[in-house]
């Protein structure tokens, strides 16, 4: 009897062992190191590097972008928005990290806004009437891309690309031709059915295959078109310069 009731106690005892080591306390303490590691592998911004002291930083800068105003409206209104430029034609301004800008017809009203833009836009006045507005995604002039708009004829351009040069109505643009490679487009800005040219046969090979022609200018009061590119294993820079024809009436 006595042996029974031993045994009996030695099961009771290890029933209440394994209950302990189930117990409320281990569970919240196995839930806390789940929510660590899913809060370290998924972080707000990544740092490769292992210097934590980033985190501080990369947490407020999300924090502000996270309260960008939700509207061009909203930053137009904001007081506290910083004015980079304002004209009669244009206003570029900056609101935490992020710009926004607006053009203007001879009246002074809004013909188109947009943002928020991650860069500050390059806006300028080609001449007394013709806004160039330009944007850049990066280093090189195929990742640039502009349009104009006429504050007398109140009338917007497409979008150009590689932007080599501008001088009135006219336009020089770098552009790929499957057959040719790159040749330079020179055309009316607003309707190439006015004036429209391909500068494709050069003295000079290109060198390589990516963005070879580094820069253009109309000369001769916009007769003539002045062009430069890389040439040889060496990227040499020379420049050609080619007659433009007059348009045809």
């Amino acid at each position: 009897m006595v042996m029974k009731r031993t045994v009996l106690l030695g099961v009771l005892l290890s029933i209440m062992l394994i209950v302990s080591a189930c117990s409320p306390m281990d569970k919240s303490s196995t839930t806390a190191s789940m929510n660590d590691t899913v809060a370290y592998s998924n972080p707000v911004y990544s740092d490769t590097s292992g210097d934590n002291s980033k985190n501080t930083t990369d947490t407020t800068e999300a924090t502000a972008e996270q309260e960008q105003p939700e509207s061009i409206g909203e930053v137009e209104a904001d007081k506290n928005a910083k004015v980079i430029t304002d004209t009669k034609y244009y206003k570029v301004t900056r609101s935490g990290y992020m710009y926004y800008y607006w053009i203007y017809d001879e009246n002074h009203q809004v013909v188109k806004a947009d943002g928020p833009l991650n860069k500050e836009p390059h806006i300028t006045m080609a001449n007394d009437h013709l806004v160039c507005f330009t944007f850049s995604a990066g280093p090189q002039r195929a990742t640039t891309w502009s349009y104009y708009y006429d504050t007398d004829k109140d009338v917007f351009s497409r979008n150009y690309d590689y932007v080599l040069a501008q001088y009135g109505d006219l336009v020089a643009c770098g552009e790929w031709n499957n057959e040719q490679g790159y040749i330079v487009v020179v055309r009316n800005i607003f309707d190439k059915t006015n004036y429209y040219q391909e500068i494709t046969t050069f003295k000079d090979p290109f060198s390589g295959p990516i963005e070879p022609i580094t820069g253009a200018e109309f000369i001769n009061a916009g007769t003539a078109l002045s062009v430069t590119y890389q040439t040889g294993a060496d990227y040499k820079e020379v420049t050609e310069n080619f007659e433009l024809p007059p348009a045809t009436q």
